[in-house]
């Protein structure tokens, strides 16, 4: 699921509701992959994962699809 926020900003994602794992892709504005949380597991609840800088685009696939993605 892609999701398309109107600003850059430090938009945390936790595991709430969900039932596999996910990897967590954070984009910038000049979609740049700046961070990735990989294998994230509906476990990790209430934990939430932040990017490590501003993004303007969120990225969640299921867990293992983002190996070899480079930051």
């Amino acid at each position: 699921k892609l999701f398309v926020f109107e600003r850059p900003g430090n938009y945390g994602f936790s595991m709430k509701d969900m039932n596999y794992s996910h990897d967590i892709i954070w984009i910038d504005s000049t979609m740049k992959i700046v961070g990735i949380a990989s294998g994230v597991d509906p476990q990790s609840y209430p934990k939430v994962f932040y990017p490590p800088t501003d993004v303007l685009y969120v990225l969640e696939v299921r867990s293992g699809l983002s190996t070899g993605l480079k930051k």
